[in-house]
């Protein structure tokens, strides 16, 4: 007899999101040597986006809090 949609479970530990400055994300960009066009496509977001982070118009939340966490931390996914 076949086991139907076994469901099985771990505990695993999240990190609680960062708090970022614009200063932050313009850091981390010009370190992974990315122009603010490329950063975007390497978020998934537009280059206003960028733009308007950066300048403190736009207070990132959510996923892009948690992709800056990544990239800071693992900046080579970034650059693929």
């Amino acid at each position: 007899m076949k086991e139907k949609n076994k469901i099985t479970s771990k505990d695993i530990s999240i990190q609680k999101l960062p708090e970022i400055t614009a200063e932050d994300i313009k850091n981390l960009r010009r370190g992974l040597d990315m122009t603010q066009k490329r950063f975007a496509i390497a978020m998934g977001c537009s280059k206003r986006t960028i733009e308007a982070l950066e300048q403190g118009r736009y207070r990132a939340k959510g996923v892009i809090l948690r992709l800056f966490q990544v990239f800071k931390e693992y900046p080579s996914l970034a650059r693929e």
